[in-house]
């Protein structure tokens, strides 16, 4: 059986999607990617952080944001572009 495993369990990163201008938080977007950018300085400083992205040049963008942390070799990218967004709630 699979699972997840606890948030205090040994992980070998953390994977988090950064936000993009045609997501859900297009409206205040700077706001947030300077929240991400934090985040990402805190992880990085404890462990490899792998950030989901949608392109190259959307990798590109984000590490114009992340250039200054000090664990900058701890960030590793991987693509992924959903053509629809995430919803909790039915149709």
């Amino acid at each position: 059986m699979n699972r997840f495993p606890a948030e205090w369990e040994k992980q070998s990163a953390v994977l988090i999607a950064w936000p993009h201008a045609t997501g859900d938080f297009s409206n205040r977007l700077e706001s947030v990617e300077q929240t991400y950018s934090i985040i990402a300085d805190t992880i990085t400083q404890y462990q490899r952080l792998i950030i989901v992205c949608r392109d190259e040049r959307h990798q590109k963008h984000i590490e114009t944001l992340v250039s200054q942390l000090e664990d900058i070799d701890f960030i590793q990218y991987r693509f992924f572009k959903r053509r629809k967004r995430w919803r909790s709630y039915p149709s």
